[in-house]
């Protein structure tokens, strides 16, 4: 198993390197955020217009999930702390059928 530096005492990245998306692996990325990155690149597409994607993350991975996001052009880009006040849930929605973008709340 393969521990990137974020995943000391975060339980929930512990076994994240085993169960990597094949297009993650290929890349080479071992920032803990492997797939969340794939997962925030295809959510366009995915998302209805006005849908939201949310995304469970580590605790100090709050800013990077944000600026992910933002690059893939969502927007209402926000994050929410758990109970002992940690970032760990980041959400951005896709824009409403001919709304514009609003880019006010990336990261920047």
């Amino acid at each position: 198993v393969v521990i990137d530096e974020h995943a000391r005492g975060d339980v929930h990245r512990v076994h994240q390197a085993e169960s990597l998306p094949d297009p993650a692996r290929s890349h080479g990325f071992l920032d803990g955020l492997e797939a969340i990155r794939v997962i925030v690149a295809q959510a366009p597409t995915h998302l209805a217009p006005g849908g939201w994607l949310i995304l469970e993350h580590g605790s100090e991975q709050g800013l990077a999930v944000r600026t992910l996001l933002a690059q893939a052009g969502l927007e209402r880009i926000s994050t929410w702390r758990d109970l002992a006040g940690q970032e760990r849930v980041s959400g951005a929605s896709r824009a409403p059928e001919g709304a514009p973008v609003d880019q006010s709340e990336a990261p920047g």
